[in-house]
């Protein structure tokens, strides 16, 4: 006669505990680093067809989003940085994002999200967006100011 195997309660709490834990983030499509920041960006920005649908990583500053144009939208910020050009020529680039509360302006964080696109009234090409899945706040800051 065999004898009755008894399942430790430990297990089954382990195989409880695994059946609910949320699952891991998926990992991004696209990583853009500090150092290829200006080159991704203008990349994404050249052939947005290649990148819309891909889950996009970076890090930046939040920049509130003020301008006439993103009135009627749900963008409230931006997350960028500023690439520096020639002289004067120095502007903030990243993405509008939606999906998240806005952080604090100047705050560094690091988003993840689904690249999407807007049409703006009055515009011929679409611009793309964040939709955002993870946003968190750092301590550590990157490099604000990034070359070509």
């Amino acid at each position: 006669m065999r004898k009755k195997m008894r399942t430790p309660r430990a297990f089954l709490v382990l195989c409880l505990l695994l059946a609910v834990a949320p699952a891991a983030a998926a990992k991004p499509d696209y990583v853009i680093r500090e150092n290829f920041f200006v080159q991704m960006i203008t990349d994404i920005f050249m052939n947005l067809g290649d990148y819309l649908g891909k889950t996009i990583q970076y890090e930046g500053f939040v920049l509130p989003i003020t301008e006439e144009d993103f009135s009627d939208g749900p963008e409230k910020f931006a997350v960028v940085r500023i690439a520096i050009c020639c002289g004067p020529d120095n502007a903030p680039i990243g993405f509008a994002c939606i999906g998240k509360d806005a952080p604090p302006e100047n705050a560094w964080v690091r988003v993840v999200g689904v690249l999407r696109e807007r049409k703006l009234e009055g515009e011929e090409e679409p611009y793309p967006y964040l939709e955002l899945q993870e946003l968190e706040v750092l301590q550590k800051r990157g490099k604000e100011k990034v070359s070509m």
